[in-house]
């Protein structure tokens, strides 16, 4: 990955435990962001958990511009050109996004 924000919120939801997770690569094809980082957190607590190490580990660094967490079970998370997608196992199962952007480049990590 030669993208410095990505390693750096790979790193972050690598150490916390994050699991399953896949980048999918828009390049130019998407005008609202450039990739999606998809993972799994063992519960919804876990998740909650995610979400602060994130906000703790990219503060003063990189923006955060929102974060949707009305959904149970799956939150978003926008650093404008990265869109992070947390999901409960269930979550991830139901919306499948790995299916849904096929036809875009996978990165499994």
């Amino acid at each position: 990955m030669t993208n410095k924000k990505l390693t750096k919120v790979v790193d972050i939801l690598d150490k916390r435990l994050a699991e399953e997770l896949v980048i999918i690569d828009f390049g130019n094809s998407n005008p609202i962001t450039d990739m999606f980082l998809i993972c799994t957190s063992k519960n919804e607590r876990h998740a909650d958990s995610l979400v602060t190490y994130l906000k703790e580990g990219l503060e003063g660094i990189y923006d955060i511009y929102h974060i949707d967490d009305a959904d149970l079970g799956w939150i978003i998370v926008d650093l404008g050109d990265i869109i992070i997608h947390i999901f409960t196992k269930e979550m991830r199962e139901k919306y499948q996004l790995e299916r849904l952007w096929s036809d875009q480049k996978l990165i499994r990590i």
